[in-house]
C-alpha cells in the first residue's frame, strides 16, 4: 500500500489502487483452503501479481516481496507450472475438479504465458470470488476464457452486453403482482371450465332425448 498508494513507486498503470483488509482476509483463506500456513509468498500471484498491468510493475512487485519474505529466490518459486489429468486441473497453488470433458473445443490448449492468470482464475472459481478479466481490445479476453471453461470440461455461457445494458440483463428483475388480481384470473379461468361443461352436458342430454 505504501509503495504503490502512498509512495507512487510502480503501479501507476491501472490506478488508483486499493489494498485493504479484503486482501489480507482472502490471503489467509487461501492458506486455509490448501493448508499452507508457513509459506504465504505461494498466494502472491493470486492475490497482487495479477492485478498489475505491466511487466515492470509485477517485478517490482517480486522484488518487494523478495525484500519482505527475505528470500532471493522468491521469483524461481512462485513460476506456475500447469498439470492436468483427466480429473483434476493443477495451475501452481491452485487445484479444480475437471467436468465433463466431452465439451472440450479442438485446438484449445493451455499456454504457458497464461499460467499465472490460469492460477487466479482457478482460485477464484474455487472460493466463488468474483473475478474480472482486464485487457485492452483484441488482447485474448475472450480467448483466454474459452480455453479456461475448455480444459476445466465446463459449459461456458455468454451473455452480449452493450453500454446500455445494466444488472437487469445479468440477474433479471421482478415484476409487482397483486395477489387479488392473480386470485380473480383463477376464478374466471375455473368459471370458464364449468360453463364448458356444462354447456357439453347439455348438448349430451339433448341428443339422448332426441333419440
Amino acid at each position: 500500500h505504501e509503495e504503490v498508494v502512498t509512495c507512487h513507486r510502480f503501479g501507476s498503470v491501472g490506478a488508483p489502487w486499493e489494498f485493504n483488509l479484503r486482501d489480507l482476509m482472502r490471503w489467509s483463506s487461501l492458506m486455509e483452503q490448501y493448508g499452507i500456513i508457513t509459506e504465504p509468498w505461494r498466494f502472491l500471484n493470486t492475490i497482487y501479481w495479477n492485478r498489475f498491468r505491466t511487466a515492470l510493475d509485477r517485478g517490482r512487485l517480486v522484488a518487494l516481496a523478495r525484500e519482505v519474505f527475505q528470500d532471493p529466490h522468491i521469483s524461481d518459486k512462485i513460476s506456475i507450472r500447469c498439470i492436468t489429468s483427466p480429473t483434476q486441473l493443477v495451475c501452481g497453488t491452485a487445484l479444480l475438479q475437471r467436468g465433463n470433458l466431452s465439451t472440450q473445443h479442438n485446438g484449445i490448449r493451455l499456454l504457458s504465458t497464461h499460467a499465472n492468470h490460469f492460477e487466479a482464475a482457478i482460485s477464484a472459481i474455487r472460493m466463488n470470488w468474483l473475478l474480472i478479466v482486464n485487457g485492452s481490445q483484441g488482447s485474448g479476453k475472450s480467448a483466454f476464457v474459452h480455453s479456461l471453461a475448455s480444459v476445466l470440461g465446463q459449459q461456458l455461457e455468454e451473455v452480449t452486453l452493450a453500454g446500455t445494458s445494466d444488472t437487469s440483463d445479468l440477474i433479471g428483475c421482478f415484476e409487482q403482482t397483486s395477489m387479488d388480481r392473480s386470485g380473480r384470473v383463477l376464478i374466471g379461468i375455473l368459471l370458464d371450465v364449468v360453463k364448458s361443461g356444462f354447456a357439453c352436458a347439455s348438448a349430451y342430454d339433448f341428443s339422448l332425448q332426441k333419440r
